[in-house]
């Protein structure tokens, strides 16, 4: 268990998931990819660096950046998404991944006459924590890890043209980005809930009457 003086953050995230890449990458050459790369300098302007600068093993001049934020963003951020695509935009990197904790995103970065959340080509959900201090986990280690040779195998083969990936429905979307949003504010609640549940024993009466009327939980 984690201690509670260790805090977790964007960098931890970082850091751990791009070992996870690596690992996969050099465990096997399916992928495509020879490795990815933490703090790549690109000299981008102001912002310089790439969160993760993912390099092919068969073409040099194939890169991939990626924007990588804590559990608290969205992975469709517009301010995290937009700087990535101008960071990509600016080296001539042809995609961009966005991610966070819970998302990756995959992105094309040159498409005429769009906006660049419409450029998006599919989202994937890679573990479902709810707050920095998981992410050291074996549970979201593990989560990871399989989402991520999905998300690689598809990387790619987009990357290196060999097949087309169709992003999913606007529906989809938006169910992601609502799920998104309440898992932030469940992880903003539940201390508070916790507490104020198991100090009020009528409270804590009533809620279970009620999620049992409501059949939403099998609770004894």
């Amino acid at each position: 268990m984690q201690s509670k003086d260790i805090t977790s953050n964007e960098r931890t995230f970082q850091g751990i998931l791009l070992n996870t890449i690596n690992s996969l990458l050099k465990d096997s050459d399916k992928y495509l990819f020879k490795q990815i790369v933490q703090e790549q300098n690109i000299g981008v302007d102001t912002a310089r660096f790439a969160d993760g600068l993912l390099y092919s093993n068969i073409d040099t001049s194939k890169k991939v950046l990626f924007e990588l934020k804590d559990s608290s963003w969205d992975a469709t951020d517009e301010r995290l998404v937009y700087d990535a695509m101008i960071k990509a935009f600016n080296k001539g990197f042809e995609y961009f991944v966005t991610g966070t904790p819970r998302q990756l995103v995959i992105y094309k970065t040159f498409e005429h006459d769009t906006t660049p959340n419409e450029r998006k080509l599919k989202i994937y959900d890679i573990s479902n924590i709810r707050d920095n201090q998981l992410i050291t986990s074996t549970l979201f280690i593990s989560q990871i890890t399989k989402q991520l040779k999905v998300f690689l195998k598809d990387l790619g083969d987009i990357v290196h043209d060999i097949r087309e990936i169709q992003w999913d429905s606007i529906d989809k979307y938006f169910v992601k980005k609502l799920s998104s949003y309440i898992l932030e504010g469940s992880a903003d609640m539940t201390d508070v809930m916790y507490a104020r549940i198991n100090h009020d024993p009528n409270l804590k009466k009533e809620l279970k009457k009620y999620l049992q009327a409501q059949d939403i939980f099998n609770i004894h």
